[in-house]
């Protein structure tokens, strides 16, 4: 046991003994510690929640705490928590941590972080001591890589020293499924550059909220270039049978698609004839929020 947790532990049984509560003084006594050092340890007890303290006139009185101490609730998170010392040595892990290592608390107490953990790919540890929010490390796990991001906090421990709190958030799972994602995204525009088509979704005005890769191909368009515009500014045809179309799919109710032809004007000036298929689209709870629109090329 360290001295620092020796010191606690005495401080602990001497107030568990005097449940009426001791000050520093009488703390500092019955240890026989000095009582700068027994009012420096109470205070860090205080913050962690091992004591309690009220104030009588002039004193403070401390009695053993009935609330939960920290350390017991980080053991229950599902996030891994380890605290350091200046010399990046492991001061406590929680049971999630040592789930991670595959190592029991009294292997890891005292060792340096890096001879316990084995990150991956960027530095990690890089100053260390400075404060960080969401950065993302990778860790090594019977050969398997788990990505975590690592957020960093400063901390003084009981005794006085600056030290660092690294909490580890598992996101494995999500950036694996972020990953597929992407894959099947790449798939679809590749698949849709294939075609002669273009999928756009507008809103119920005719503001286009989304248009896929294929109006690269079909009108010389990039779907950055038409998102957030009107459809009507790439028709040279009467706007008035799009917008006659719109209101009637918005009132009709009907999940069949509206059918009917208009001329586009390309981004190099030429036309093309697009058949447009219009569908309504509704929410879950049945409200209307706008079209989707299959644009396929009928003349060449």
């Amino acid at each position: 046991m360290s001295n620092r947790d020796s010191a606690v532990s005495e401080i602990l049984t001497l107030l568990k003994q005097h449940p009426e509560g001791l000050t520093v003084k009488k703390v500092s006594e019955g240890i026989g510690m000095n009582r700068m050092t027994v009012a420096r340890y109470l205070d860090t007890m205080l913050i962690s929640g091992y004591v309690e303290m009220i104030t009588f006139g002039q004193s403070k009185i401390y009695s053993a705490s009935s609330r939960i101490p920290i350390n017991d609730i980080l053991n229950c998170l599902s996030d891994c928590i380890i605290t350091l010392d200046q010399d990046y040595n492991i001061v406590f892990g929680n049971r999630s941590f040592l789930d991670l290592v595959g190592k029991e608390e009294n292997e890891i107490y005292g060792r340096y972080v890096f001879d316990i953990l084995s990150p991956c790919g960027e530095n990690f540890g890089f100053d260390i001591l400075t404060e960080f929010d969401n950065q993302e490390i990778s860790v090594i796990k019977n050969d398997a890589v788990k990505k975590f991001t690592a957020n960093f906090i400063k901390t003084v421990s009981i005794d006085g020293n600056i030290g660092i709190a690294v909490f580890l958030r598992d996101i494995t799972d999500i950036t694996n499924i972020q990953s597929r994602l992407k894959k099947v995204e790449n798939l679809y525009d590749s698949l849709i550059r294939g075609f002669k088509n273009i999928i756009f979704y507008i809103d119920y005005n005719g503001l286009i909220t989304y248009a896929d890769p294929g109006c690269i191909g079909v009108l010389g368009y990039q779907p950055s270039e038409m998102a957030g515009k009107y459809i009507f500014d790439f028709i040279s045809g009467d706007e008035s049978r799009i917008l006659d179309c719109l209101d009637m799919r918005k009132n009709s109710g009907s999940s069949a698609p509206e059918s009917l032809k208009s001329e586009f004007i390309r981004h190099d000036g030429s036309f093309v004839v697009l058949n447009l298929f219009i569908f309504a689209e509704y929410t879950s709870s049945s409200d209307y929020c706008g079209f989707q629109t299959l644009c396929t090329e009928i003349n060449s």
